[in-house]
């Protein structure tokens, strides 16, 4: 159940933060890379594990994570 993973950059450390904070409003945990730097990040994303999930609690939480992505990508 572990090392299945996509990451997925964003623009912006506000964005990762924004995206982590209401994919969690929505029962989504997602991995902030910012966490994972020593030192300032460099770049800024989120690691989206997959393996612990089933097919229907993915399908039922990928369209709200897809949204939020999106709209982090456009600079909404």
């Amino acid at each position: 159940d572990a090392g299945a993973h996509v990451v997925v950059p964003l623009p912006s450390l506000a964005a990762e933060q924004r995206v982590v904070r209401e994919a969690l409003g929505h029962g989504v945990l997602l991995d902030g890379l910012a966490r994972h730097h020593d030192g300032r990040p460099s770049w800024h994303g989120v690691g989206l594990g997959y393996t612990a999930c089933t097919r229907p609690e993915l399908l039922a939480v990928l369209p709200s994570v897809v949204r939020l992505l999106v709209a982090a990508t456009a600079g909404g």
